[in-house]
């Protein structure tokens, strides 16, 4: 029985500690459950906890965790703002910028958000990457989308905690043509957190632009002033129609856009014709021409364009008195207006009437090319080649000795060419040319030539045009084309009369010179053109200019200069030293790359070859 009782109690301990181990892991379940049930509200009061723990008097972003997600915080004042300069701004300008992020409220933070900025692409330049700056405060550089009416920045923040906002700099460019005088032109923000819910807007950020009105471009100095050519007396000999050209805008890219026209009141009682655009309205006689300025034609030009709408011509006739003017009234209208007047005319040029004259000419080259040339190039074959221009005219219309213009000229009767110091000629011509008539050139082949050799005078025949006269080699002096009958010159065009003497120097002469202590030997010809009377009165009653005409020519020979070395020079330019170069106006943006340069020179670099090092 004993034995049996402790068995039996031995099975109730069992029994009590299976249910009590039960009624331990439901109990354990039942506070499982609860803990679970509590844990997202736990969380959210922690976490909150967290932020203020964390950010509580803190000016920086550092220790955040911007992996944790955005958070709807007050971002009220967060936007575009200028940096410095705030306008207005004309096209092309730097418009400097800053998207500014700022959260409102003590401990607030806004993590892993982004930020759009819109800019209109009707109004603004494209824009590019190196016109935004970086940032730490970013998860990545800043990006550029579009859409069709919009150049879009995208900005991906970190963590921007209360009391440290972040600024990320910028440029944009007004495009030329596209803005309106003074207008304003919105540039909007719109944040928004990680999932792409927006949370903040602002479009109340606006940049004024400013433009200039065109400027009429007009004739302001229409006064032509006529030689005695065009006058009897004080009046016009015959018709003279002169062109005014220059009618038209003088814009540039800052130019304000849109559709002008330019009117231009006309003298009555004159005969006009338009060249150009321009119309002519011959009831009121006006001009008319109309512009469009837009962003094809404005954006083109950075400085002051003059574009000339149309020209124009008037007719002052026969007879019209000297110091005659005419106004002329210029209006444009358009987006902006104005007017101008200006005056034209004609008018004689105040010169004295020149007299008529008469002269002559004469070139001696080496090979027919240059005066002077070194022993090192020159031999007893280099040509030497002299060339007469017996007549050369001016002021054929001037006046004569009796004080009258018009019907001048000079009566020629003999050239002559004389070499002072002597060289071997090889052959005397005449230069053909078209210029001259065959019954000009008749006349000229109608002479005789003379010529002095060893003191003596000798007949080398007649010289003809296509029949030179071979001189062999001689020294002559005193070479004579004296014409059997007086030659008239009444036209420029006769004036292309020329004869022409090839000779050379010989080696002797070009050896001794060589070994002299000399250091130039010369050779000087003389020409004279005798006309039909001899008188030293160029103001006697006759319009036949008469009085001998002497020029003189040169040629010589040198000996070549030693070759100088030149010293290198080194010359430095630009006293600013080294000069920043950014694609906005020269402002460096960060992390954008820029450029810096040193500008320098060198001269007589060509021994010393003295080259800059790339580093």
């Amino acid at each position: 029985m004993h034995i049996i009782e402790g068995k039996h109690q031995s099975l109730q301990r069992l029994v009590l500690a299976t249910i009590f181990s039960f009624v331990v892991f439901l109990c354990m379940a039942a506070t499982s459950l609860n803990i679970n049930a509590a844990t997202s509200f736990d969380k959210a009061l922690s976490s909150t906890q967290f932020q203020n723990i964390s950010s509580a008097g803190s000016t920086s972003t550092t220790g955040l965790d911007s992996s944790r997600s955005a958070v709807i915080s007050n971002l009220t004042g967060s936007g575009v703002q200028f940096q410095r300069d705030e306008g207005p701004f004309y096209a092309g300008d730097s418009i400097p910028l800053i998207a500014q992020t700022k959260v409102q409220g003590t401990g607030n933070y806004f993590s892993n958000g982004h930020a759009k900025i819109f800019i209109d692409k009707s109004i603004f330049s494209s824009i590019s990457p190196t016109d935004i700056a970086n940032s730490a405060d970013l998860k990545n550089a800043p990006t550029i989308t579009s859409d069709s009416n919009n150049y879009i920045i995208n900005l991906d923040f970190k963590t921007v905690a209360s009391g440290s906002p972040v600024g990320i700099p910028f440029f944009l460019h007004f495009k030329p043509g596209a803005v309106t005088n003074l207008s304003n032109y919105s540039i909007p923000i719109e944040y928004t957190d990680d999932s792409g819910n927006v949370i903040y807007t602002n479009k109340d950020f606006k940049v004024q632009a400013k433009t200039d009105a065109p400027k009429l471009w007009y004739v302001k100095s229409g006064m032509f002033k006529l030689d005695y050519t065009h006058w009897d007396g004080d009046k016009l000999k015959e018709d003279f129609k002169p062109s005014y050209v220059g009618n038209g805008l003088i814009y540039n890219k800052h130019t304000e856009h849109g559709e002008y026209t330019i009117k231009l009141k006309l003298p009555e009682g004159y005969k006009v014709g338009v060249i150009g655009d321009g119309v002519y309205n011959q009831i009121d006689n006006t001009i008319t021409s109309h512009m469009t300025l837009n962003q094809g034609n404005l954006a083109k030009y950075g400085t002051d364009y003059q574009d000339d709408s149309f020209d124009f011509s008037i007719v002052y006739p026969a007879g019209t008195p000297a110091g005659t003017t005419l106004p002329l009234e210029y209006t444009l209208t358009g987006p902006s207006n104005a007017t101008a007047q200006s005056t034209i005319g004609i008018d004689k040029d105040g010169q004295p009437t020149p007299y008529f004259n008469a002269w002559n000419g004469k070139t001696a080259m080496w090979n027919n090319s240059s005066s002077s040339l070194t022993t090192d190039e020159v031999t007893d074959k280099t040509p030497v080649v002299t060339t007469l221009t017996p007549v050369k005219l001016s002021s054929l219309d001037g006046l004569n000795s009796q004080g009258k213009t018009g019907d001048n000229y000079a009566e020629v009767t003999s050239v002559t060419d004389t070499p002072e110091t002597t060289y071997p000629m090889n052959r005397l011509e005449m230069v053909d040319t078209d210029a001259l008539s065959q019954a000009f050139k008749d006349k000229l082949n109608d002479n005789t030539v003379t010529a002095t050799l060893d003191g003596k005078s000798v007949s080398l025949g007649s010289l003809q045009y296509g029949k030179p006269i071979e001189l062999h080699g001689k020294p002559y002096q005193n070479i004579t084309v004296k014409f059997n009958s007086p030659v008239r010159f009444d036209a420029p065009s006769q004036t292309k009369f020329q004869i022409k003497i090839t000779g050379n120097v010989t080696q002797k002469v070009i050896d001794d010179f060589k070994k002299s202590s000399d250091s130039k030997i010369s050779w000087t010809n003389d020409i004279s053109t005798a006309y039909s009377e001899t008188s030293e009165d160029k103001t006697s009653k006759s319009n036949v200019y008469h009085n001998p005409e002497t020029s003189k020519s040169e040629f010589n020979l040198t000996k070549p200069a030693p070759p100088e070395v030149p010293e290198p020079i080194i010359i430095f330019y630009n006293w600013q030293g080294l000069k920043i170069i950014s694609n906005n106006d020269n402002n460096i943006l960060g992390e954008q790359p820029f450029t810096a340069q040193f500008n320098f020179s060198i001269a007589g670099n060509k021994e010393a070859k003295i080259q800059p090092k790339k580093w």
